[in-house]
């Protein structure tokens, strides 16, 4: 029982602690100089804007949209009960766990008249991992759960990265009511590990009750000598192993006073990575795992040495066709975001935004969000909302406060994960500290006109 509680807690370790995905939150507090992350139109109320390294901008987001952290494990009654059944009853057929950090190493913004001028250096660190429900059911009900069937793990993904993206960006104005801008991103690719093709599966013989292990694998790596030094490259500022391209673009439209509306994809593009890679690719095979079931070893009924020789066998049929030094691509995660805005005075706006982000195996993750935004002048926003994320509802909130130059923010999209983390899949959060010099209150946000005050008469 102890290795099953072990391996539960390493799956909701993963799930909250390893997509990337913008926060949602960004695009209702958009008077700070990291809006246009998300969309690359939007024009920030500052007329010059400096970031100063990791400070000007931390974003961090864990996130799982199988099961919530009380599906797996509870806390409670001093000690650890595993329901496996919660588990496989709370999971989709296909499940991601994510997760990213992305500080800011540098960023600076001018405003020329109505258009806007941008650069950045950010650092980015993720992971993604796609499962099966069926990969749960092994472990819960055994290998014989479909005694003759194949059991199909197809779907499995993993991709672990860390790249370095320098950004130039721009935004103008068409007339006084649409905004359009762009973002070019050259990237520097430092280490990955992925996955091109896993087709495994997993039968037993009716007739001589041994289990058969077949499928092919297409895996990739770079920067990375094995797999035992990830840890020692985790936010590595090593050489790089890759180069690539990338490209946001995103447009603003007012369609009357009280309405705007916005969209913008971001994240297209990919990496090649060219130096210290190793391509592991094995033909059909299949192994005869004539050892005890999957649900035993998971309980502890068994010392595991037949489960390792699985192991090995795989590993030395990985390395046995293992070629060095070949190129291979991995694209970005692509976010397709639209966003409506309605005014309801100079203070209060309420609206909404709908994202989704793709993944390289065709995955697709949906966020939907309702929000409040209270505007105090040109020093102090606040935003609350109310999202669906997940596979689940969240509440977020941010802040902007200007003192001076000085700018501070943050917002977050889930604040259910520090107030109830049993019921939540995750959470994302972005801090920072800007120096944004000049700029008042904007009457319109398509060209940045601002605000006059009326002239005091005697």
């Amino acid at each position: 029982m102890l290795k099953k509680k072990l391996l539960v807690l390493c799956l909701v370790v993963c799930s909250m602690l390893l997509k990337a995905q913008q926060d949602i939150s960004m695009y209702t507090i958009n008077n700070t100089f990291q809006s246009v992350y998300s969309n690359p139109a939007y024009l920030p109320k500052s007329n010059i804007h400096v970031g100063l390294p990791v400070l000007s901008s931390v974003y961090f987001r864990i996130s799982n949209n199988g099961f919530k952290l009380g599906d797996a494990v509870d806390l409670k009654n001093d000690g650890i009960n595993v329901d496996f059944n919660t588990i496989l009853n709370a999971l989709a057929d296909k499940n991601v766990v994510a997760f990213n950090v992305n500080p800011d190493l540098f960023s600076f913004g001018v405003r020329v008249k109505s258009s806007y001028f941008h650069v950045s250096v950010t650092e980015k660190v993720g992971i993604n991992f796609v499962y099966p429900k069926a990969l749960t059911k092994i472990f819960n009900q055994g290998n014989a759960q479909n005694n003759g069937e194949r059991i199909g793990l197809d779907d499995l993904s993993f991709n672990l990265f860390q790249y370095r993206e320098i950004a130039f960006g721009g935004s103008t104005s068409i007339g006084d009511k649409l905004r359009i801008g762009g973002r070019v991103k050259f990237l520097s690719g430092i280490y990955n590990i992925t996955t091109k093709t896993t087709q495994l599966g997993i039968r037993v013989d009716e007739t001589n009750n041994k289990t058969y292990i077949d499928g092919q694998i297409e895996a990739y790596t770079a920067g990375l000598n094995d797999f035992s030094n990830i840890s020692e490259n985790f936010l590595s500022l090593g050489n790089k192993n890759g180069t690539g391209l990338g490209l946001d673009l995103g447009a603003e439209f007012q369609v009357n006073e009280r309405i705007n509306v916005s969209a913008s994809l971001t994240d297209l593009g990919a990496i090649t990575w060219k130096q210290n890679t190793v391509q592991y690719k094995t033909d059909n095979f299949e192994f005869e795992y004539d050892g005890v079931d999957f649900y035993d070893f998971v309980n502890g009924n068994s010392d595991g040495s037949t489960f390792q020789n699985f192991v090995d066998s795989l590993k030395a049929e990985l390395e046995e066709n293992a070629q060095r030094n070949v190129k291979y691509s991995t694209p970005l995660a692509p976010q397709l975001t639209a966003g409506i805005r309605f005014s309801l005075n100079k203070k209060n706006e309420i609206g909404a935004v709908a994202r989704s982000e793709f993944y390289q195996n065709g995955t697709l993750n949906p966020s939907f969000s309702a929000f409040h935004v209270l505007t105090l002048g040109h020093r102090l926003s606040t935003s609350t909302s109310i999202s669906y994320i997940n596979r689940s509802i969240n509440f977020g909130a941010g802040v902007s406060a200007r003192f001076g130059p000085v700018q501070i923010f943050t917002v977050a999209d889930s604040f259910l994960a520090i107030i109830n983390p049993e019921n939540s899949r995750g959470a994302q959060f972005r801090f920072g500290i800007n120096l944004d010099f000049g700029g008042k209150n904007m009457s319109n946000r398509i060209t940045g006109s601002e605000t006059v005050a009326a002239p005091v008469t005697p």
